[in-house]
């Protein structure tokens, strides 16, 4: 799995590792890498297929750090966000008495600016860490922006997939949302999952559990008999253009 400049002036080979590596994501908010592993599980030598896990690796020292506080060193951190939050939207608010549009508009520009991500990669081996408690036959993930949640489709012993809610700090696993499937998307405050496979589309509520199936219509008109002839003459087409040889007789 590899890690490759916008313009391809450099490619990093995050995990160097010979086993099989997938399904790689961004997380907390672009400074870390989830991606799926076969490292830990049974592999696939009888081939009866490699058993997966959730990794995380982060890609600076500060992420790493945040990452591993405790319960109550997040509640400390998030309340001097939320100081440090109002102290900047009471001084704006006060700034802002006898400023022009134009000034307003510059001020607009410089909030919603992203600052580039710094990344620490010579020592992102010492900042990895398994989030899943045991391998399985994995689906999809996705871990929370600040890293205490991580939500996966697994099938279990019985032989049912279920949407599955670990708790990172705590280490803790549970079954969120029995007998479902897919693809997984958030949406942007992370409190719902938009579930996607071929049973249909859900909306998963993270607070309690609770899904909503998704309606939709996608009409497929099929005429057997024109799709015969176009299989027929583009196999012709490519006869002639391809492997025909005029001087073969």
């Amino acid at each position: 799995m590899a890690l490759v400049k916008e313009d391809g002036s450099e490619v990093v080979d995050l995990t160097e590792s010979g086993y099989s590596d997938a399904n790689s994501r961004w997380a907390m908010k672009g400074r870390a890498i989830c991606y799926e592993t076969g490292r830990y599980g049974m592999k696939s030598h009888g081939s009866w297929g490699n058993q997966w896990d959730v990794v995380i690796m982060m890609l600076n020292g500060d992420a790493w750090d945040e990452f591993n506080r405790t319960e109550e060193e997040a509640e400390l951190d998030k309340d001097k966000e939320k100081e440090k939050k109002d102290d900047a939207d009471s001084k704006d608010k006060k700034g802002k008495k006898g400023k022009t549009d134009k000034k307003d508009k510059k001020d607009k520009k410089d909030k919603d600016s992203v600052k580039p991500l710094e990344f620490d990669l010579e020592n992102r081996a010492y900042r990895t860490k398994r989030l899943t408690g045991l391998s399985g036959a994995l689906g999809d993930y996705w871990l929370s922006d600040d890293g205490s949640k991580l939500y996966y489709t697994m099938r279990n012993a019985d032989g049912k997939i279920n949407l599955m809610e670990r708790d990172v700090r705590e280490g803790e696993t549970k079954i969120l949302v029995p007998s479902i499937s897919g693809g997984i998307e958030a949406d942007k405050k992370g409190e719902k999952l938009l579930m996607v496979s071929r049973k249909g589309m859900y909306l998963v509520k993270l607070s309690d559990g609770s899904k909503e199936e998704i309606e939709f219509e996608a009409p497929y008109n099929n005429t057997p008999s024109k799709e015969r002839e176009y299989i027929y003459r583009h196999m012709l087409s490519q006869v002639n253009d391809k492997f025909y040889d005029k001087n073969l007789h």
